[in-house]
């Protein structure tokens, strides 16, 4: 029986044997080679690398190889395929590697009487031990592995990571090293720290926390990357992101803005000059990410003159060419993000001729050509960096990072990209990198052989979950199903594929709107920032039903795992606070009803729920902090436990805190808000400007009757001079009654009604990049005559979040759409419109590639 998958165009090679990275060819063969007894091993060179991969096979089959003596036979022949003792033996095999198959390429043969472990160079051999490794892990049949040839190599050169070790989370040194071992295993072989200001400098010794990184870390872990032929890239953020550093007192005067270090004084450059002169030369590697992006606010401060003279771009040019004539000087070659060389493209030809450009997006578009071709044409060398969608995420979005890293590295590799950096970025501090590892390894497997297009087919469901968002069944696509079953295998040594569907069930509790797309953002909310009447809807127990059975998935998953059971903490750790999200949806639920018992009974009971609310969190908080220091130093460990402190004395209070119903929201014409009390004790004061309410504030009487926007904050004033902490929300008048449509997500409190509120200081926030063809539509209550449209996107503090490409429609019956703009730089405008309009939209022409910021859709 024979089985041949070839080419680089594959969907799924030899699915049964669960290889990640699949092969590029597969020959399954009759029979198996028997783990009876102990095989010989033998390295027949003296290279000490492929003894090194060879010791795996012994270390990883205990009592099933050993080394060979001189009076036996080699069963396991490990080595180069030029060796004298190889090239005979894939003579005689008829195997061979293509001519442009490049250094990374590899041929393992299993017969019944041999193994044959060849690679084209050093890292070639541990290829192939690495897939030797994949065969008996997740296929041993009884004592048996299958016969099989497999002849391979990589489509992309480099294939790396990087994980963002300055935005709170230091990983320890041994987790350090787990991620390398771990990761080569999949034939990753480039990693990067992102480093912003956790390197302990000796000329610089007040920047770093104490348990920062030192160049003795660096020079360990690279000495232990080069063992597992991962090139580890020096980083150092050189332009942006600079606000850690410029806030240690002494180094303020550095700054162009609080974020931005400034090109236009000297002491900036002997600064930067003293951190690569201790920095750069831990690192073997030629190759240094000097990051430099998102350089906000860049001619505000000291280099404006420079800016007016010579113009923004080539001012950034000019920085870029000092940092790397710094670099130079220790030979290394600059890696830089790409966003500024897009958006200024007449600076690429300022920049240095041997810069490799990482162009990144996150999002899960169709294509990234438009990301690629201007740096292809100025004939830049770059890589593809798309993410593992975690950052502010309880646990990663593997719908949009599956489809991100696939087609991105697609396009990457059809264009002649170097390879791929898969990102994980920590912004709130929170990430636990053990939630990363099966998109990271799906990284692997499409940066080895490039995936076509992987989208999911939806269907409906015969038994959906009513009341959500879940009444679909995705189908995925057989390449990422074939993943599925194999990730579990091969990293969990569990005997099936089912942890991998438990994974896509906990990412997909996103689709509940009580989640607000299981954002960190919503987990940390206090009970009485939720609207009861909102709570009452997002308290589905089909909800806590699909909750529970992802978490009893998990937790059987990591009691049969023979490897790495102790990173599903991580999981667990995940799967609980949407447990969580749920149990405090419900008793906000619950709230409105105890108003109908007596006051006694009523506190009562809300102490009560409190206090099981309370209990939950001290459980959590015990399991995140043994998380944690599973992975991390201890450093901003505490600000995140202060996080869980805060919230469980919140809740705590609960029974005391006067709540607001509605709580927040956009009105046409007036609404009412009411104080709902569990504890009549005191008085409720309250503002309507968003200051704190004092004892001297308006007194709560009834329910407050709101003509206008406000910010209405209450605080209850309890006997003895003792307060509660006050409840905030915001309620907008839209500027005409209406409602409004729209598939994006909010993120945060950036409701949709804040883009027609008639206030510049509110605004929709999307949560994620919205995709070609999605709108934002307003339709008004009656269809009435237009004066004019004026639709601005886009914000200050976020100023690639506007429409990149998009069209203003209007419509006189919310069915036919007639287009009255384009957005230019965000902004689309109209003037007298010559028919009753009923609705307003904005439609996007193609994948945003950012998260979207409407700040208003004025009507004059």
């Amino acid at each position: 029986m024979w089985t041949i998958l070839a080419g680089v165009a594959l969907t799924v090679a030899a699915p049964d044997l669960h290889l990640v990275p699949t092969p590029k060819t597969v020959k399954v063969r009759e029979g198996g080679f028997s783990m009876v007894g102990r095989s010989p091993v033998w390295v027949c060179n003296s290279s000490p690398d492929d003894a090194y991969a060879a010791e795996m096979i012994i270390a990883d089959s205990a009592g099933s190889f050993r080394w060979r003596d001189r009076k036996t036979q080699p069963y396991v022949t490990v080595g180069r395929t030029t060796d004298a003792a190889i090239a005979p033996k894939l003579r005689l095999l008829n195997l061979s590697l293509p001519a442009d198959a490049g250094k990374d390429a590899y041929i393992v043969s299993v017969r019944p009487k041999q193994i044959v472990c060849a690679g084209k160079s050093a890292a070639g051999t541990y290829y192939a031990v690495q897939t030797l490794r994949q065969l008996i892990r997740a296929n041993m049949d009884g004592s048996l592995i299958p016969s099989v040839d497999i002849v391979d190599w990589p489509s992309l050169e480099m294939r790396g990571w990087q994980d963002d070790v300055s935005r709170g989370p230091i990983p320890n040194l041994a987790f350090l090293k787990k991620q390398v071992k771990e990761l080569s295993h999949y034939k990753l072989n480039a990693f990067t720290l992102y480093t912003e200001h956790v390197f302990r400098l000796e000329k610089h010794p007040r920047i770093a926390p104490k348990d920062g990184l030192t160049a003795d870390d660096i020079k360990d872990l690279d000495r232990y990357c080069k063992k597992h032929h991962v090139q580890l890239i020096g980083n150092f953020q050189s332009f942006g992101h600079f606000a850690n550093i410029l806030s240690v007192k002494g180094y303020e005067k550095l700054g162009e803005t609080p974020n931005v270090i400034s090109p236009a004084k000297e002491e900036s450059y002997a600064f930067l000059k003293d951190v690569y002169d201790e920095i750069a030369p831990a690192y073997t590697s030629k190759l240094f990410n000097i990051n430099c992006d998102e350089t906000y606010g860049l001619g505000e401060g000291a280099s404006k003159e420079m800016v007016k003279k010579d113009g923004l771009g080539n001012v950034y040019a000019k920085h870029i060419n000092r940092v790397n004539d710094l670099l130079k000087k220790h030979g290394k070659t600059c890696m830089m993000w790409g966003d500024i060389a897009l958006q200024y493209p007449d600076i690429r030809k300022n920049l240095p001729k041997d810069l490799i450009v990482l162009t990144w997006g996150y999002h899960p578009g169709a294509s990234f050509v438009d990301q690629i071709k201007p740096f292809t044409q100025m004939g830049y060398k770059f890589l593809v960096c798309p993410g593992v969608s975690c950052w502010g995420q309880i646990y990663p979005d593997l719908d949009a990072a599956t489809v991100n890293i696939s087609n991105f590295v697609r396009d990457g590799a059809a264009n002649g990209a170097m390879g791929m950096l898969n990102t994980t970025w920590d912004d709130t501090g929170e990430n636990l990198f053990n939630n990363n590892w099966f998109p990271l390894v799906w990284g692997a497997e499409v940066s080895w052989t490039p995936a076509p297009d992987i989208s999911d087919t939806v269907v409906p469901m015969r038994n959906g979950i009513n009341g959500t968002d879940l009444t679909r069944q995705h189908v995925p696509h057989p390449r990422v199903a074939s993943f599925n079953e194999a990730f579990p295998r091969l990293f969990y040594g569990l005997k099936d594929g089912k942890l991998s569907r438990a994974f896509w069930r906990l990412s997909r509790l996103r689709a509940w709107p009580l989640t607000n797309g299981l954002s960190d953002q919503a987990f940390w909310r206090a009970p009485w920032d939720t609207d009861p009447r909102v709570a009452a809807a997002a308290a589905d127990p089909g909800f806590a039903k699909e909750t529970s059975d992802v978490l009893s998935m998990i937790l059987k998953a990591k009691a049969e795992a023979s490897r790495n059971a102790e990173t599903l903490d991580a999981a667990l750790v995940a799967g609980a606070k949407a447990a969580y999200l749920f149990a405090q949806a419900k008793v906000v639920a619950e709230l409105p009803n105890f108003m109908k018992i007596a006051p006694a009974s009523r506190a009562e009971s809300a102490r009560e729920a409190a206090e099981s609310l309370a209990s939950q969190l001290k459980t959590l908080r015990s399991k995140y902090e043994a998380a944690w220091k599973a992975e991390c130093r201890p450093w901003w460990l505490d600000r995140n436990l202060a996080k869980f402190d805060k919230a469980i004395a919140d809740t705590s209070s609960l029974a005391t805190v006067p709540l607001l119903e509605p709580n927040g929201g956009s009105f046409s014409g007036k609404t009412e808000v009411k104080v709902l009390s569990m504890d009549e004790s005191g008085e409720v004061r309250y503002t309507l400007d968003g200051s704190e309410p004092t004892d001297a504030a308006h007194l709560y009487t009834g329910p407050v009757q709101l003509e206008k926007s406000a910010r209405l904050r209450v605080k209850r004033f309890l006997p003895g001079g003792v307060a509660t902490p006050s409840v905030m929300a915001l309620f907008t008048r839209m500027t005409r009654p209406c409602k409004i449509e729209t598939p994006w997500t909010a993120y945060g409190d950036h409701a949709p009604g804040l883009a027609f509120d008639g206030l510049d200081d509110t605004y929709f926030w999307s949560y994620g990049q919205p995709s070609a063809g999605s709108s934002f539509t307003v339709v008004f209550d009656e269809a009435d005559l237009v004066p004019g449209l004026t639709v601005t996107t886009g914000h200050p503090d976020h100023p690639d979040d506007y429409v990149h490409e998009g069209v203003l429609e209007v419509s006189p019956d919310g069915q036919k759409w007639r287009e009255m703009a384009k957005f230019e730089k965000g902004v689309a405008k109209t003037g007298m419109i010559g028919f009753n309009v009923k609705a307003v939209r904005i439609r996007l022409t193609k994948d945003n590639g950012n998260w979207l910021v409407v700040r208003e859709i004025a009507i004059p």
